[in-house]
C-alpha cells in the first residue's frame, strides 16, 4: 500500500492553478494492490498453481491451475485455443473453467466451460518509418488478447512493444524503429465485452484418440453463443441480436516413417446471426466448410512441407472477425484455394538455403458478384553463420497479384 498527503500554499487564482497543476491538489491519495502466487504440491499426484493479481496494469489476471497424474485444470482469466487445429478455434481470452483428462493411454479429453470476454477484430496496415503510436479502431482492448506481426513475424510486448488496453494505442519500442513503409504489421485483438449487447459464452470439447505412436485422430466441437436476453436495456437497441456460432472439426496426423508425414482436416461451420428469429433473409443461417492437406518430409539436413487448402465463401472461424487464410498483402480471406509449399536445406554447417513457393485463386464458388483473384509469390535466401555469434542472412521474394 501506498499512502501520500499533498500540501500546496498558493497565492493567487486557486482555479487557474489547479487546472495547470492538477497533481498538485492538496488532499490525501490511498493506492493499494495484491499479487499473490502460490505454487506446490498437495500430495504426490496433485500439484496446483494459484495467480491472483488485482493490480490495476495490463497484468491484472486470476488463475488456478491443477495437475493430476491422469487429469489437469484451470479456472480463472485464460487463453484458449484448440491443439493440432487450424479451423476450430483462434486464440481467444476467456474466464472460466478448462479441463483435461486422459482416460487411456490412448484416449485424451478437454472440456472448456467459459465465458468470452470480447469480440475479434483485425487491423493490417502499413510501417510508417519513425512513428512509434497507433490508435487502434476499437477500444478498450481485452487484456493479452492481442496478437501483433511485422511481415508475418511475431514481436512481443514488453520486449517490443507495449499497449495502453484502455485507450487502445499500440507502441513500438525504439529497437525495431524504423517500420519501412514496405512492410505490413497485423494486429489481431479482441474487443472488450462491454461493447456487446449480449453476454457472449464459449463452451467446446477436444477428443483425440492415438490408434498407435504415429496415428491420431481427433473431433473438436467449439459453440459460441450469446444469452438471449440482453445485459441490460441500456446496452442493447432494439436492432440487438443474439448469434450463435457452431464448428464441428475432425483432424487426424500420421508419421508414416522416419522422413515422411501426413496430416488432414475437415471443418464445417454454421453461424446463426440471430437465435431468437429466422423470419428475416438476414438471420438466416450460414453454413460453410474448410479443410486442409499436408506432406511434410525432414531430415537431419532438410525440412520440408507441401500444403493445400478449401477454404468455403461462408465458412466463419471461432475467435476470428473474418477470414481464415492469408492472401498476402490483401489480409484474411474466404472462398479461396490455397497450395504452398516451403523448403530450408543445410549445406554446410554453417551455410543454409530456404525457399518458399504459392499458388492462390479466391471465388472458386463462381459467384458473379465477386471479382476473383489469382495469387502467386515465391521467395527464398541463405544464412550464413561466419562467427559463432554472427550471421549473415539475404532473402528475396516476389509477388503477384491480380
Amino acid at each position: 500500500k501506498t499512502c501520500g498527503m499533498k500540501k500546496a500554499d498558493v497565492k493567487g487564482d486557486i482555479g487557474h492553478f489547479s487546472t495547470e497543476n492538477f497533481d498538485s491538489i492538496p488532499g490525501f491519495h490511498l493506492d493499494q494492490s495484491l499479487h499473490l502466487e502460490v505454487d506446490g504440491n498437495i500430495n504426490r499426484s496433485t500439484k496446483v498453481n494459484a495467480v491472483l493479481d488485482d493490480k490495476e496494469d495490463q497484468d491484472r489476471r486470476f488463475t488456478i491451475k491443477g495437475e493430476g497424474r491422469f487429469w489437469n485444470a484451470a479456472i480463472g482469466d485464460l487463453p484458449v485455443s484448440m491443439k493440432d487445429t487450424e479451423f476450430a478455434l483462434y486464440n481467444k481470452e476467456v474466464r472460466g473453467l478448462m479441463f483435461g483428462a486422459n482416460f487411456s493411454p490412448r484416449w485424451n479429453s478437454m472440456f472448456l466451460f467459459s465465458q468470452s470476454k470480447g469480440m475479434a477484430r483485425r487491423e493490417q496496415f502499413r510501417g510508417a518509418g519513425q512513428q512509434q503510436e497507433f490508435r487502434l479502431s476499437a477500444q478498450p482492448v481485452v487484456q493479452n488478447s492481442e496478437r501483433v506481426t511485422i511481415d508475418g513475424r511475431s514481436i512481443n510486448r514488453g520486449t517490443d512493444y507495449i499497449i495502453d488496453y484502455e485507450d487502445g494505442i499500440l507502441k513500438f519500442l525504439p529497437h525495431l524503429l524504423p517500420i519501412e513503409v514496405t512492410s505490413w504489421v497485423i494486429i489481431e485483438y479482441e474487443v472488450s465485452d462491454s461493447k456487446l449487447a449480449f453476454r457472449r459464452n464459449l463452451y467446446g470439447t477436444r477428443q483425440t484418440y492415438q490408434t498407435t505412436p504415429d496415428r491420431r485422430f481427433g473431433i473438436t466441437w467449439v459453440r459460441e453463443a450469446d444469452d438471449f436476453t440482453p445485459k441490460s436495456e441500456s446496452v442493447a437497441s432494439g436492432t440487438a441480436r443474439p448469434m450463435e456460432h457452431v464448428i464441428l472439426d475432425f483432424d487426424s496426423a500420421w508419421r508414416i516413417n522416419k522422413t515422411f508425414s501426413l496430416s488432414g482436416e475437415q471443418s464445417f461451420s454454421t453461424f446463426d446471426p440471430n437465435k431468437n428469429s429466422e423470419f428475416a433473409w438476414q438471420d438466416k443461417k450460414i453454413m460453410g466448410g474448410a479443410s486442409r492437406f499436408s506432406i511434410s518430409a525432414k531430415g537431419g539436413r532438410f525440412d520440408s512441407e507441401f500444403a493445400h487448402r478449401k477454404i468455403g465463401k461462408n465458412f466463419r472461424l471461432v475467435g476470428r472477425e473474418e477470414g481464415a487464410a492469408n492472401l498476402g498483402e490483401r489480409g484474411v480471406v474466404n472462398d479461396v484455394l490455397k497450395q504452398n509449399g516451403k523448403l530450408s536445406l543445410q549445406l554446410k554447417p554453417t551455410i543454409s538455403v530456404f525457399g518458399n513457393i504459392e499458388n492462390s485463386k479466391t471465388n472458386f464458388s463462381k459467384d458473379p458478384t465477386l471479382s476473383a483473384i489469382t495469387f502467386f509469390e515465391r521467395g527464398g535466401g541463405f544464412t550464413w553463420k561466419y562467427k559463432p555469434k554472427s550471421q549473415l542472412e539475404a532473402r528475396w521474394n516476389s509477388q503477384i497479384d491480380r
